[in-house]
């Protein structure tokens, strides 16, 4: 036995989405700049760099994957954490000039963060997964509740302790265990980002319940 993680219910998961729901409101993640956000996202690539023998050795247990080749994910992982952190300041909306030539008008878009997302991730390569789900919402200004497969949970675990290190505020992003039952009490709630195979049984569990999702595409 590697460890044992706690099997959230219902009510853990209408808990972790009230946090994510107050800290989206309360703004105290979205308030700060994007260049600060990018900085607590690039420091938790260090903290993930510093932490690099830990976390390939949890992910290495986690999945059964060689230990050399779990730390070319955490490599991979913290960089998609680098990427993401030199966005977050330009996330910009646009002017277009519209109507007819004696009368133009101005049209302006504004880009905003959607509010909580609810992040599903599968077993195989999780701390990839869930770097290419978090650090993208984060850099926009969404918080997260994410949900680790109950077959691979361990990094999720680690990850959300490095991000509350690199300075992300409590809870902005919160980890939810569980098997099905779990993941089908976030989706019902939240926006929801999944794997094809999830998307499908997610829908057919109640589909007109769920919330809008989005599936990920297989590389």
């Amino acid at each position: 036995m590697t460890a044992r993680v706690a099997e959230a219910a219902a009510a853990d998961v209408d808990d972790a989405v009230r946090a994510a729901r107050r800290a989206f409101d309360d703004e105290r993640w979205i308030r700060l700049s994007g260049a600060e956000r990018g900085m607590i996202l690039w420091r938790t690539a260090d903290l993930m760099a510093e932490r690099a023998n830990e976390l390939a050795a949890v992910e290495s247990r986690d999945v059964g994957m060689p230990v050399s080749q779990a730390q070319l994910m955490v490599t991979e992982a913290a960089n998609q954490f680098r990427y993401y952190a030199g966005w977050a300041d330009k996330i910009y909306g646009s002017t277009t000039d519209i109507g007819p030539s004696d009368r133009r008008i101005h049209g302006a878009t504004y880009k905003e963060p959607v509010g909580v997302v609810a992040m599903i991730v599968p077993w195989n390569a999780p701390l990839i997964a869930m770097s290419t789900k978090l650090a993208p919402a984060l850099a926009a200004g969404c918080t997260c509740v994410l949900k680790p497969s109950e077959e691979a949970p361990l990094s999720a675990l680690v990850l959300g302790g490095i991000l509350l290190d690199a300075g992300v505020p409590p809870g902005v992003v919160s980890v939810v265990t569980g098997f099905a039952a779990t993941g089908a009490a976030l989706a019902e709630q939240l926006r929801w980002t999944a794997g094809v195979a999830v998307h499908f049984c997610l829908l057919a569990l109640d589909g007109h319940r769920c919330g809008d999702g989005k599936r990920q595409l297989p590389a």
